[in-house]
């Protein structure tokens, strides 16, 4: 830019000819075209100078745009995982869901199994409690009857003994009087009154008939008595035979039951190894103590022990399968 003013200078000192001034002319033209290049190659300069900032804020909104893009781009592949993943979620609760429905129905069953269970042992355990007291009093009535058959035998044998004793002092009152008779001069007579002789033959069958009636009262009472021994007796047996066929019958629903616990631990798989050898060991536990000859009340507490055995068994199993 100085230089083309010192140009300038140094072409309006010159002096020449009109050739020269056509030239100079054109040469100034040139000289201004040329200054108003540099002026717009300043501008030009100045304006790409200005724009700088721009351009720079622009790439960086390319960059960050590029940026946002691929964010985008993985925010998308993202969310379809997080989809698969939600559906996959779902489909496991919905499942979880139901295996907990079927395990809380599957835990009322068996609750009100164990209800019903427990109260048929109670309606056991009062059909024991009032037969043993019909045992006891029954014992009591035998031993009673018993008693009251020794002192009819007692009786009897006193009766027995009087009316031998009535017959003998008979027998000897006859002998008296016969000897009477044939000692002496054969005309003794023994002169007794009417009155007397009345009183004494009455006597005598009044004491012969009291001693036949003893005799039947006796008998009848010790019929009476040992029949009433031979029904309790025979009552005692029915009992002892319905109890043994009551402790069979409990005998068989406690296989039964340790049968059904055993399918459901081979059932529950070997999801549970710890708690399936847990219900063996218990089930050989009730298989031993079975074996040892316990009462039959023994065995209805230790039924109801295994069925709330086996309750916890599959609450704790269900628990586990939740977690």
């Amino acid at each position: 830019m100085e230089s083309y003013q010192e140009q300038r200078r140094e072409l309006e000192k010159q002096p020449g000819d009109d050739t020269d001034d056509h030239h100079q002319e054109k040469m100034a033209e040139l000289i201004e075209i040329r200054e108003e290049l540099y002026k717009a190659k300043d501008k030009a300069m100045q304006s790409w100078l200005d724009s700088k900032p721009l351009i720079d804020e622009l790439e960086k909104l390319q960059a960050d745009l590029a940026s946002a893009k691929n964010r985008v781009s993985m925010s998308k592949i993202i969310i379809s995982e997080l989809e698969s993943q939600l559906k996959a979620t779902d489909i496991e609760i919905r499942s979880k869901m139901e295996a907990e429905a079927k395990a809380k129905n599957m835990i009322n069953e068996i609750t009100k199994a164990i209800e019903q269970k427990y109260e048929e042992a109670e309606a056991l355990k009062l059909d024991w409690d009032e037969e043993r007291k019909t045992r006891s009093k029954l014992k009591k009535v035998v031993h009673v009857r018993r008693q009251t058959l020794r002192a009819l035998q007692l009786t009897l044998r006193a009766v027995r003994t009087e009316s031998e004793a009535f017959g003998a002092s008979e027998a000897e009152a006859k002998e008296n009087i016969n000897s009477l008779l044939e000692t002496g001069n054969g005309n003794a007579i023994v002169r007794v009154e009417n009155q007397e002789y009345f009183a004494l033959t009455k006597r005598d069958k009044e004491e012969k008939a009291l001693a036949k009636w003893r005799v039947s009262v006796s008998m009848e009472r010790k019929h009476a008595a040992e029949e009433s021994r031979n029904f309790a007796l025979s009552r005692l047996k029915e009992l002892e035979r319905t109890k043994s066929k009551e402790g069979k019958i409990i005998a068989e629903e406690q296989g039964e039951e340790e049968r059904i616990s055993a399918n459901e631990v081979n059932t529950s798989g070997n999801a549970f190894p710890k708690t399936r050898a847990k219900a063996i060991t218990k089930a050989k536990w009730k298989k031993e103590g079975k074996t040892k000859g316990k009462s039959a009340r023994k065995t209805m507490k230790k039924k109801l022990s295994i069925f709330r055995r086996i309750r916890g068994f599959l609450v704790r199993s269900i628990g586990k399968l939740f977690r």
